[in-house]
This record gives C-alpha cells, structure tokens and sequence, in this order.
C-alpha cells in the first residue's frame, strides 16, 4: 500500500510540473504528459483502493488526499489551463503551489497511517526470517558435520553386528 500511495504521489507530482510548465511556455506538448499522467493516476489509485478498504484506519486519509487532489486540481489546474488557453493570468503559479502543498501534506499523513499499519506485519516477516536463517543454518551444520569429520549422531541398527553404540 505504501508504494501505491508513493505512486499516486509521484504521478500528482508529475501532473504539477507539467501543468507549470505549460503555463509558463504555453506549449501544448504539455498537455499529453498531463493527460498521461491523468490516467496514470487513476490506474494507481484503484490499486491503492484494493490495498486501502473502506474499514482500514487509513480510509480516512485517503480520502482526504483524494479532496485535497480534487481542490487543486478544481481551484487550479482546470483554471490554470483555462487561462492559458484564454490567453490570461488570473490565477498564479504560487497559488497553484500551495494548494499542491496540502496534497503533498496529506499524502505524508496517509504514509505515516501505511507505515503504522504495517509495523506488526514487518516484525512477524523478521521473525520468521530470523526462523527460517536458524532453520537453514541447523540444516547446513548437519549436512556438514559428516564431512567435516564431526560424529554423527547414533542410529539404531546400524551394519550386521553392530548395535545402536557401534561395533560390538
């Protein structure tokens, strides 16, 4: 879930400075890495929504970086490329800025709630690492033990006239 959020971050991100970029060179090549990273966006958000149910403690979260997505992206960037468009500047890259902000903002407390979340799950991966190492490392002596020339551990029956303590 963090990545996916980490990704949703990073195709915002994405879509802000190509949008600046646009509003400042009024180029409409642009507009394809924004719309690309529009659908980006919407790929990544429906994995993080299968990651992120609606009982999850970070629910809440989500959906206030999705409103905070939503403001910036109402308030700014569907203005900012109505402007350009219009040939006008009555909304300003800084304001632009600062709505984004909140977006970063938010997706920070949604990444603490993920990391939380999966504090537990990460110390019972590490035990059973630290299992599985013992485990591997026990098989290991055992295997090399006999070629090492260490004794092996007594069988029952063993060869004809040999007990369970060796030759007889």
């Amino acid at each position: 879930a963090r990545v996916a959020a980490s990704r949703l971050l990073t195709s915002r991100v994405d879509q802000e400075t190509v949008l600046r970029g646009y509003a400042i060179k009024r180029d409409q090549a642009f507009l394809e890495p924004y719309r690309l990273g529009l659908a980006k966006e919407g790929a990544v958000r429906a994995d993080l929504a299968r990651f992120i149910g609606p009982d999850d403690p970070g629910h809440l979260d989500l959906l206030t970086v999705d409103a905070a997505i939503t403001a910036w992206r109402e308030e700014y960037a569907s203005l900012r490329l109505q402007d350009v468009l219009n040939g006008s500047a009555t909304t300003t890259i800084e304001f632009g800025r600062e709505l984004f902000n909140r977006v970063r903002e938010t997706n920070a407390v949604l990444d603490k709630q993920l990391a939380r979340e999966a504090r537990p799950a990460q110390r019972e991966a590490d035990h059973d690492r630290r299992r599985v190492i013992w485990v591997l490392t026990a098989m290991g002596l055992a295997v090399a033990a006999p070629r090492m020339g260490l004794p092996r551990p007594l069988r029952r029956g063993g060869r004809p006239g040999q007990g369970a303590g060796g030759p007889a």
